[in-house]
C-alpha cells in the first residue's frame, strides 16, 4: 500500500478550488493506504449498526451499480495486484477480507466495501443531476438520506451561496 496521497487538491500544488464537475483520470481515480482495513471495518460496524442511513437506491439503478461494481473491481485487480485478488466470484483484500461481487443485491454497496471513499451515483434528468444510489459511511455535514433523490441544486441549498437559481448552482 502507498502511504502517500496521489490526490492532493488542497496541498497548494494546484489552481485555487473550483467548482464543477471534471472527469477522473481512471488509471489513478481510486487511492490505497495504510488506513484502508481501518476504513473498512468501521463502514462494515455501520452496515451493521445503521443500515438504512448510509445505504439508499433506486430500484431501477442496480445496471448502473452493477457497471460501477465491475469497474471498479476491474481497476482495483490490475493497479493493485498485491492487495486485491479474485477468488471465487469473491474479491480477497489483503488476505483479510472478501467481498462477493458476483450475486449481489446491491452492487454499489458491494463496491464500497472495496475502498476506502464513498460511492455516491447520479442520474441526469429534467431536473438536473440527482442522487439516485449512494454509500456514504463517512458523511461530512450532511445526511444521505435526506439528500436521497435529490438533484445537485438542492442537495447544496444550505450551502452558503449555492442555494437554487445561483452563480454556484449553475456551475454544478
Amino acid at each position: 500500500m502507498n502511504p502517500a496521497f496521489v490526490h492532493t487538491p488542497y496541498n497548494g500544488s494546484s489552481r485555487p478550488f473550483t467548482i464543477g464537475l471534471k472527469q477522473l483520470d481512471l488509471n489513478s481515480w481510486i487511492e490505497v493506504d495504510s488506513l484502508l482495513f481501518s476504513y473498512l471495518a468501521e463502514k462494515e460496524h455501520v452496515y451493521t449498526s445503521i443500515p438504512e442511513k448510509v445505504f439508499v437506491e433506486e430500484l431501477d439503478t442496480r445496471s448502473a451499480q452493477r457497471e460501477v461494481l465491475d469497474m471498479l473491481a476491474e481497476h482495483l485487480l490490475r493497479v493493485h495486484p498485491d492487495l486485491y485478488r479474485a477468488v471465487n466470484g469473491e474479491i480477497e483484500i489483503g488476505g483479510k477480507r472478501r467481498v462477493e461481487t458476483l450475486n449481489v443485491d446491491r452492487p454499489l454497496k458491494a463496491a464500497s466495501l472495496l475502498v476506502q471513499e464513498d460511492l455516491i451515483l447520479m442520474r441526469r434528468n429534467e431536473t438536473g443531476w440527482r442522487l439516485v444510489a449512494g454509500s456514504l459511511c463517512f458523511p461530512s455535514s450532511w445526511s444521505l438520506t435526506e439528500k436521497f433523490g435529490k438533484p445537485l441544486e438542492l442537495i447544496h441549498e444550505p450551502v452558503p451561496a449555492f442555494g437554487s437559481g445561483t452563480r454556484n448552482a449553475g456551475l454544478i
